[in-house]
């Protein structure tokens, strides 16, 4: 695995996405003191703009022995060193860490880099040495970048319309979940009143639900015919209420059958 060969690698990961790349991207600086970093991107994927610094190490020396890096610091947000597969596991903070794959076709990130504010001042002078140095790969760039964006925002008004449409069909479901439940509550409250019903019908009337079906269709017949004449208004109430207890009691007959 060569240095170029990793810098092809880097430089179709963001080409492929429309954004600028540059293979050695002078620092700024006098002529007597400026540094070159192996690879330099302009990153718009992201939810911010940013921009990316690489340095490809090919061989565990090679890294071992580099003290400039920090020198490329102030010209991105985020710096990587990119070495093969394995080479290394740990870089020193705030760099980051990638590998290239073992079939030599991709670059992926093994240690996440920490993100770093620049300098305005400091991207303006690189810029300006990429337009006046660098014209073929910058103002290429910059030709597409009308494309570019008309591009993006025809994809986020897709997006946008996609996620209303999603929303929409979410909050549809929420609100028919919520109403199913609703009334499986109300049904289930119900049942339950209706059942307090019972056991209290039963507790006055002394009848025990652990009797034989027989004896306790005899026991509330008879505490039916016990009911005063002077409470006959109350002896329609009292026969829903048996409608509704032999209608429970058919369903703890056939629970205790299938018991």
């Amino acid at each position: 695995m060569t240095e170029r060969g990793v810098l092809k690698i880097l430089e179709k990961r963001h080409r492929d996405r429309g954004e600028l790349f540059v293979c050695q991207c002078r620092t700024v600086g006098s002529h007597a003191k400026y540094f070159i970093m192996d690879g330099w991107a302009d990153n718009r994927a992201g939810s911010r703009c940013m921009t990316v610094g690489y340095e490809v190490k090919v061989y565990p020396g090679d890294f071992l022995r580099d003290g400039k890096w920090h020198e490329y610091l102030p010209y991105c947000n985020k710096f990587y060193f990119v070495v093969p597969h394995g080479m290394i596991d740990q870089v020193p903070d705030p760099c980051g860490l990638m590998w290239v794959a073992k079939n030599g076709t991709r670059a992926y990130v093994k240690k996440q880099a920490g993100y770093r504010e620049t300098d305005a001042a400091t991207m303006m002078t690189l810029y300006r040495y990429l337009a006046v140095s660098r014209p073929d790969i910058f103002l290429s760039h910059v030709s597409d970048s009308a494309e570019y964006w008309e591009s993006w925002l025809e994809r986020r008004g897709s997006l946008r319309e996609l996620g209303r449409r999603v929303s929409k069909r979410i909050r549809e479901k929420y609100l028919d979940e919520h109403e199913d439940l609703r009334k499986r509550t109300e049904e289930a409250e119900q049942r339950i009143a209706a059942l307090t019903i019972v056991e209290t019908f039963c507790r006055k009337s002394e009848i025990n639900l652990s009797d034989s079906v027989s004896g306790l269709e005899w026991k509330t017949k008879k505490a039916l015919r016990c009911v005063p004449d002077e409470l006959s208004d109350d002896i329609a109430a009292l026969r829903r209420d048996l409608a509704t207890f032999e209608r429970k009691l058919a369903e703890l007959r056939d629970k205790t059958k299938s018991d």
